[in-house]
């Protein structure tokens, strides 16, 4: 039996957060690389992808898709990630760089969205109803998560002050931690298959 696995890499301000992500959210390897100071570095994420492509063929993997996120601003559809504060990405077809360089099918998508998703469909949320749009529950994620009861009792205190005529949501640290964008980016991979 063939095991399947996707690239997934999430790209910060300061570090790319990479995984080979099996079926199911499956982490099957974890590595970080720094994105500061880079001069290069769509070329330095392409090299990353395809590192994590070389490594599961080596352990008789198949790598089936790759997905990145990156924050800014987005273009899904065109698979182009158009602008970032902190990072020197302008017009920059990802996708397509990503598909050419690793002969795979690839996703670009938002960090933030990718961190969403993996958490209602792997953390935090995988029990709820609603987790985005009428929120049953509210995730904290990302670096906030590790602020714990100091961050998120006022919060609560917060939502039950301000929304009284609502039934209160539950408020939860992630429970991806600083890897959801990277799950995200997984299954975005997957997605793209």
């Amino acid at each position: 039996m063939t095991r399947e696995v996707v690239v997934a890499v999430d790209v910060g301000g300061t570090q790319m957060k990479c995984a080979l992500v099996g079926r199911g959210g499956v982490l099957r390897h974890r590595e970080r690389h720094p994105t500061a100071g880079r001069a290069d570095l769509v070329g330095a994420i392409l090299d990353v992808a395809r590192g994590l492509a070389e490594r599961a063929r080596a352990e008789g993997c198949v790598p089936t898709a790759a997905g990145v996120v990156v924050p800014g601003v987005v273009d899904e559809a065109r698979g182009v990630a158009v602008k970032a504060a902190n990072l020197p990405l302008r017009e920059v077809p990802l996708r397509d760089l990503l598909t050419d360089h690793l002969d795979l099918p690839a996703a670009l998508g938002h960090d933030v969205r990718a961190g969403a998703l993996a958490e209602a469909r792997l953390g935090a949320g995988r029990h709820a109803d609603n987790v985005l749009l009428d929120p049953d529950l509210v995730v904290v994620g990302g670096g906030l998560s590790r602020a714990g009861a100091a961050l998120l009792d006022p919060l609560r205190a917060a939502l039950r002050q301000r929304l009284p005529f609502l039934r209160e949501p539950w408020v939860v640290a992630a429970a991806l931690g600083d890897e959801a964008g990277c799950l995200g980016a997984g299954l975005l991979a997957e997605g793209a298959r």
